[in-house]
């Protein structure tokens, strides 16, 4: 079997157990059509990686790993549909576009925006996806993470791959500090020119962050009254939303 078989078939074994099945050797090497040798080897592969876990009867199911991944699917589902209305007021709030976003890794995901009616007005990101070191919001869910964390992402020996020497990955966690202690970020110009934004993370019953919410003006209304208002009005949205999924 080839390594693209091998990827091929680990993928249909998570697809299969994501639905709730269990399966043995016997029943895995049916539904892929392999000997029940090779997939014993994928099955445990899957445990050795927490997608699948083997019960008392032999039997193999999902694993803590996929099931998280399910849960916080089921999360941001349901944080879409709670977050639609406390954007649609951030933006009536500060009349600038704000969004909803996700860390992944090294990436900001963002989910949904709604945007200002200013004619000169940042448009909507959504389904954009950015490095989260450039971004209000991806800095402000970093400075959630324990520093192990943050310097597993961001290495200070630095990542030629985003072309951050270890100089500029200094000044990152200086920044990240800050953002912790202050408890939001801000972007000016660092994702793109002649664009400004403030973020603040949107926390789960236990304190941890789980998204981060995000106003974006450009760069010529940008100023300290108008950051002073953006955390007042993300500060109340936050804390609603953050009720809202606790109940």
């Amino acid at each position: 079997m080839s390594h693209l078989e091998s990827v091929d078939n680990a993928l249909k074994l998570i697809l299969i157990l994501s639905q709730g099945r269990r399966l043995t050797v016997t029943e895995a090497a049916r539904e892929l059509q392999i000997a029940p040798s090779t997939a014993h080897r994928l099955l445990r592969t899957l445990v050795h990686r927490h997608f699948a876990q083997q019960a008392g009867d032999r039997s193999y199911g999902m694993g803590p790993a996929l099931a998280s991944m399910r849960g916080t699917r089921r999360i941001h589902t349901r944080l879409l549909d709670l977050a639609e209305p406390q954007l649609v007021q951030l933006t009536e709030r500060t009349k600038e576009t704000s969004h909803l976003a996700i860390l992944v890794n090294r990436e900001i995901r963002f989910l949904a925006s709604v945007e200002s009616h200013e004619v000169l007005r940042i448009g909507s990101r959504a389904g954009e996806v950015l490095g989260a070191h450039v971004t209000a919001a991806g800095r402000v869910l970093l400075a959630d993470l324990a520093e192990g964390e943050l310097e597993l992402l961001y290495p200070r020996a630095g990542l030629l791959e985003l072309n951050l020497a270890p100089d500029r990955i200094a000044a990152l966690h200086k920044d990240i500090a800050l953002v912790r202690r202050r408890g939001y970020a801000v972007n000016k110009g660092q994702s793109e020119r002649g664009l400004s934004a403030v973020a603040m993370a949107i926390r789960r019953r236990d304190g941890r962050a789980l998204a981060a919410l995000t106003v974006s003006m450009p760069t010529v209304r940008y100023s300290s009254a108008k950051v002073e208002v953006t955390i007042e009005a993300l500060r109340a949205a936050c804390l609603s939303l953050a009720g809202d999924l606790a109940n």
